[in-house]
Formats: structure tokens, sequence, C-alpha cells
């Protein structure tokens, strides 16, 4: 008993950190809200698995008590394993599969809750104080087995298939354990569910402990991974409306890019996309290429404009873009604003603490491989 509440007091700091990491620094993510929520959903839900999976083998008296939680822990375990499926499935996907996958998983799911809830789905005896689980209804065991093994046997092939496109090499290889994890962690919940073996549950108990550990150091230092998975910067260029070349940056290289460089056609081609830019405000465009994409946006209340090469657009991106946008400009408005009303001469010298912001909003672009 004594190590069982062991186990919740470990799951519920671990999940606390985890959850009051991510509101404590909701604005500092620049992942869109639903990933954040996601992550706080997933913590709570496998404390509460584990909460409910202890309290199912404590003798509390109360068998029919014992197999409320025992079934909750269940239903728990189905619904956590969806939302990574899902997530993992969406993220590394890019055909229609994106969504059928967690349709399945959804369907299957659905099929085998609905066969746990029964009454009559299980059996539970107690011997020497022990609390022993049995499945009576065979529809169980096979939509158990069956679920399992998908979410298994998908999540390693959706890995393997996708594993190349992850853009940085130390992404690839975290991804790639958590998935390892992911394969072991079903295994044992298996051989544990269907033998009810001590030394399986407590292996059980610590696989999910440590995947929880690996779940909160991600989200305190490398929440970057479901940033940039498939995606990469390369050039960010920032114009005045005079066509002026205020700030450039060069990601690959991580670092600024000398104006020479840009000139030209590529200046012809900016100041073309300026003019017809000039009478409309945080309008955000997309210059499609054959392997990459064009951001463009223009802010026509400072007069400047930010063009950004990307693999491809997303609404992270956007989000990062905007956040940007709006520091900058607070940040510069002085100089801008005198820039504009008086057509001085400018001083591109002026915005290269430019640098700092890019640091902000985008940092996970900017570590090595």
């Amino acid at each position: 008993m004594i190590v069982n509440i062991i186990y919740i007091c470990i799951s519920a700091i671990v999940s606390s950190i985890g959850i009051g990491y991510v509101f404590l620094n909701m604005d500092k993510y620049i992942l869109e809200k639903q990933y954040l929520f996601q992550t706080i959903f997933y913590l709570f839900d496998e404390f509460i698995f584990i909460l409910f999976l202890n309290l199912s083998i404590i003798n509390l008296n109360n068998l029919s008590l014992n197999l409320i939680f025992w079934k909750l822990s269940i239903v728990l375990r189905i619904l956590k394993l969806i939302l990574l499926g899902s997530i993992q499935s969406y993220i590394l996907i890019d055909n229609k599969f994106k969504l059928f996958l967690p349709f399945v998983y959804c369907f299957i799911g659905g099929f085998l809750i609905s066969f746990i809830i029964f009454p009559d789905s299980f059996e539970i005896t107690v011997n020497s104080g022990q609390i022993t689980y049995y499945n009576k209804d065979i529809m169980v065991v096979v939509l158990m087995i069956l679920f399992n093994l998908l979410l298994s046997l998908s999540s390693f092939v959706i890995q393997y298939l996708n594993n190349s496109k992850i853009k940085f090499k130390r992404f690839r290889s975290l991804l790639s354990f958590l998935t390892g994890h992911f394969l072991v962690n079903n295994i044992f919940y298996l051989l544990y569910y269907f033998t009810q073996n001590y030394l399986l549950k407590m292996l059980f108990k610590i696989l999910i402990i440590s995947f929880m550990l690996i779940i909160v150091y991600i989200i305190i230092f490398e929440y970057e991974l479901f940033v940039v998975i498939k995606n990469k910067l390369y050039d960010f260029v920032i114009f005045h409306r005079s066509g002026v070349l205020l700030f450039s940056y060069d990601f690959e290289e991580q670092r600024e890019i000398d104006d020479s460089i840009l000139k030209g056609s590529i200046l012809i081609g900016i100041n073309h996309i300026l003019s017809n830019f000039i009478n409309k405000k945080d309008k955000l465009s997309l210059i499609k290429m054959r392997d990459r994409d064009i951001i463009f946006e223009y802010d026509s209340e400072y007069g400047y404009a930010i063009l950004m090469i990307v693999d491809h657009r997303n609404k992270t991106i956007e989000r990062a873009v905007k956040k940007f946008m709006n520091e900058f400009s607070e940040y510069h408005e002085k100089v801008l604003t005198k820039i504009n009303q008086h057509s001085q001469l400018i001083d591109t010298s002026e915005f290269k603490s430019t640098k700092l912001i890019i640091d902000d909003y985008f940092k996970p672009f900017l570590k090595k491989k």
C-alpha cells in the first residue's frame, strides 16, 4: 500500500510541475494553444490513470469500488493512447491518413470502452490481500489486444516512414526514443493486464513515471521539438516601404546577411510586393515556390514588411511572425515613426538589436542540429 501511495505522490508532483509550467509560460510558446492544452490533458489524464490504477489494487473493503477504479483506469489509458497516437499522426503525416488513423483509434477505442463498462466484463478476486481482475468478456480481450497492437504498430511505422522528414537530428533521436518507449510501455501493460503479475506491474509503473518525466523535460527544455519537427527557416528579411533593407538574417548560417547579397531581381521583386501592399495593414500573404514557401507580411502603420522563406507555412510560423512584428514595432516605434514622418535617411545600424527579438520568437530554429 505504501508503494502505491508513493507512486501516486510522484505522479502528482511530476504532472503538477508540467501543467504548472505550461500555464505559467503560456505566452512564451509559439505553439498553437491546442497543443498546449493537449499536453495539459495528457499529464492530467496520466496522473488520474495512475491514481485509479493504484486505488484499484488497494483493498478498500469494497470490491465494487475497486472494480470501478479498475475500469476507469483502463478507460483513461485508452483516451491517453488515442491522444498520443493522434498527435503523432497529425504532426508527421502529410496525406489523408493524418485524420484517418485518429478516426480508427477512436472507433476501436470507443468499442473497447463500451464493452469495458458492462457490469459483467470483469471478475474480481482477493487472495492474501492481493486483488486480481480477470476478463469475463472475450470481446474485451480481443479489442484490448487489437487496440494496443494497432497503436504500437502504427506509431512505429509512422515514425519509421517519416523519420527522414524531421529537420534536426537531435529531434529525430528524441522522437525515436519516445516512440520506442511508447512501444515498450504498451507491451508491459498488456503483459501486466493479462497476467496481473506483481513484478510486471512495478515495471509498468516505472515506465509510466519515466515517460511523464520525459514529457515534462520536453515541456521545460525542448518544447521546440513540436515546432520544428518538419519545418525549417531559411532567410528572414525586413524592408522599409522605401525599399531600404533594415535587417536580414540567414537561419541556416545563423548570421546576419550582407545586404550586398540581396540585390537585382530580388530587390525588384520585393519592391513590387511592397507596392501592392502599401495600403493594406497586417495582411499575411504567401508566395508558393516549388519546394518552399515565402511568407510576406506588411505593416502599413510603421511602413515596413517582413519576408520569410520557409519549408512550408503553418499556423505556428504565422503565430511567431505576428508576435515578432508586435515586439519589433514596439521596440523600434520611435525610430520608424521618425523615419516615416521626416523622410530622413535610414540608419540601418539602429535595427541591429533585431537579432534579440529573433532569438525570442524563433529560438527553436536557431539551435544546432
